[in-house]
């Protein structure tokens, strides 16, 4: 074919759509909480099975599984939905929480089973107990490689832990008289970000795969961060609480770029970045209200999911 000739054949037929990204909420209804599915760009809701009611979601795994908690007595079971319905899983407790998956479709989940919570592996019907300490285990996370990262108390304060999900020694990575919590891997599995009261305030910090290297993400920050996690394109994402109310702020961690807050009327928390990196959820509380809005970076328009909360990005 005559290069002129391709030429036009490509100008008429343009540029492909960019397909939306999918996520789940967990959603009120007359009959209780249901975990929905979103879609973009309109934010319309449907129910991601057909049972309602005592559901919420805490993760996404690959596939499309949503891990969820559902009541069970006095406590909640740990449940996968997917496309074929809800499948129980023989973890049940009085506490669930941080659920995340390993490549190969194992769970790792944080849960207060006999006391103080610890961190479980399941292998389909398979129960394993990965730590097993005074103090507990806490607010896990798998890099893409299968190591876990952790906080426990276990020497009496909480400090930053990995092992792998085979239950073999952990090693610590922090050691620091200030609480140092809720780790979370970058993207590239190089680094991780943390909150810690080393500065008074709870804020987040980074540091190296290996520990060091440990610093504030925001060198000037006032107020308390209330979580820390990543965007794809490995910037953190904070929730900030200061002066100027409770905002997401995007910063950059080796501080090249200025950091970008996104305010809005009411505190906003939970944010989720989508897995290309286009999309921010979040959870708004309002004095009578809870909604998730979907911001869309590039544009700043947004989408409101009503009276909805916890969104997670299906993958």
């Amino acid at each position: 074919m005559p290069p002129l000739l391709l030429s036009l054949l490509l100008s008429a037929c343009g540029p492909r759509p960019v397909a939306e990204p999918s996520l789940v909420v967990t959603q009120h209804t007359p009959s209780g909480p249901r975990v929905a599915r979103v879609t973009l760009p309109d934010g319309a809701t449907t129910p991601f099975t057909s049972l309602t009611a005592h559901h919420g979601a805490l993760a996404t795994c690959t596939g499309g599984r949503v891990l969820a908690q559902q009541q069970e007595g006095e406590g909640v079971r740990l449940v996968v939905l997917d496309a074929e319905g809800v499948h129980p899983t023989p973890l049940a407790g009085l506490r669930l929480r941080a659920p995340v998956c390993t490549a190969e479709g194992a769970i790792v989940v944080e849960a207060a089973v006999d006391g103080a919570g610890d961190l479980y592996r399941i292998d389909a019907d398979a129960l394993t107990r990965l730590t097993d300490v005074d103090g507990g285990s806490f607010e896990p996370d798998l890099a893409a490689d299968g190591t876990l990262v952790y906080a426990s108390s276990r020497d009496g304060n909480p400090e930053i832990h990995v092992q792998a999900t085979d239950g073999s020694p952990a090693r610590r990575l922090t050691h620091h008289p200030a609480e140092d919590l809720r780790p979370r891997w970058s993207p590239d599995g190089h680094a991780l970000v943390f909150l810690t009261e080393r500065e008074g305030p709870l804020r987040a910090w980074t540091m190296a795969a290996d520990g060091s290297g440990a610093r504030p993400v925001l060198p000037d920050a006032t107020g308390e961060h209330l979580d820390a996690g990543w965007t794809p394109r490995g910037d953190v994402v904070l929730v900030v609480a200061d002066a100027q109310g409770q905002d997401v702020v995007i910063a950059d961690p080796s501080r090249r770029r200025p950091a970008r807050r996104l305010g809005g009327p009411d505190p906003d928390d939970d944010p989720q970045v989508s897995p290309d990196g286009r999309w921010l959820a979040r959870t708004r509380r309002g004095d009578t209200t809870v909604d998730v809005v979907l911001l869309e970076l590039a544009s700043g328009r947004e989408v409101v999911v009503p009276g909805a909360w916890g969104a997670r990005w299906l993958r």
